[in-house]
C-alpha cells in the first residue's frame, strides 16, 4: 500500500495555496496556545501557561510563514 503522506511527493499546489494553508494552520495553533495559556491561569499552572504561550509563538511563526510564501508566490506571476 503506498504512503499517501510521503514527502517525496511532488505536491501540485501553487506556494501561495500552501501559504494560505500554513496562514490557516498557524492561526488556529495560536488560538488552541491561548486558550491553553487561559487554562493555565485559571488553574494556576505555570507549566501549562508557558507551553500555551510558546504554541503561540510557533502558531505565529507559521501564520508569518505563510504570508511570506504567498507574498513570493505574487512576486513571481
Amino acid at each position: 500500500m503506498a504512503d499517501t503522506n510521503n514527502n517525496t511527493d511532488r505536491d501540485n499546489r501553487t506556494l501561495g495555496e500552501r501559504g494560505r494553508e500554513n496562514e490557516a494552520k498557524g492561526a488556529m495553533e495560536r488560538a488552541a496556545g491561548k486558550i491553553q495559556e487561559g487554562v493555565g491561569k485559571i488553574t494556576n499552572d505555570t507549566s501549562m501557561q508557558a507551553k500555551g504561550k510558546a504554541r503561540q509563538a510557533k502558531g505565529m511563526l507559521k501564520e508569518k510563514g505563510g504570508k511570506v510564501q504567498e507574498h513570493i508566490d505574487d512576486a513571481t506571476r
